[in-house]
């Protein structure tokens, strides 16, 4: 005769599934807190970045203008004009591209009440530096092309960051 065990299946869970759905639980919960904390940190540095940019196009098109209007308003003197020191390169810091010695790290760019930049120190100081260096390209013959890089830092969070730009101006006047 046979006889059968009367011993009833439990049901739910063991120790060791517990302890595996806690580990995944986790592991899912600190990923979305670090993707959460970068994204945070990102956002935070996206103003500076973008207003980093900026300037530093801002850089380029002050050297175009001077170069544009050396062509316009004094057609007798050459394109490059107070753009460069003979066949050197030079470093140049504000609008009105005065030269500074190398080595010698830009100014703050300050705002005034109207949200410009400028160098004026009456105005209030901010985190970014603009160094504007321009260089001569040789090209055939004796022409010649200018490479103007803009270079525009600030400190954040104990961090340098740099935006550069870097472009070349042309004689096709």
């Amino acid at each position: 005769m046979l006889k059968c065990s009367n011993v009833k299946m439990k049901k739910g869970f063991t120790l060791l599934e517990v302890m595996i759905a806690i580990f995944l639980v986790t592991v899912g919960i600190v990923g979305v807190f670090a993707l959460i904390n970068k994204s945070a940190v990102q956002m935070g540095a996206s103003p500076n970045s973008l207003i980093a940019a900026y300037l530093a196009q801002e850089g380029i098109e002050i050297v175009r203008n001077i170069r544009d209007t050396n062509w316009i308003e004094t057609p007798t003197v050459f394109w490059d004009d107070g753009l460069t020191l003979g066949n050197n390169s030079a470093d140049y810091n504000d609008l009105f591209l005065t030269p500074i010695p190398r080595g010698v790290a830009p100014p703050y760019l300050n705002t005034d009440t109207n949200g410009y930049y400028s160098y004026d120190v009456a105005n209030n100081p901010t985190i970014f530096r603009r160094n504007i260096i321009i260089s001569k390209i040789p090209l055939a013959g004796s022409e010649y092309a200018l490479k103007v890089l803009v270079d525009v830092s600030w400190t954040e969070k104990g961090k340098i960051n740099n935006v550069k730009v870097e472009d070349h101006l042309y004689n096709w006047h």
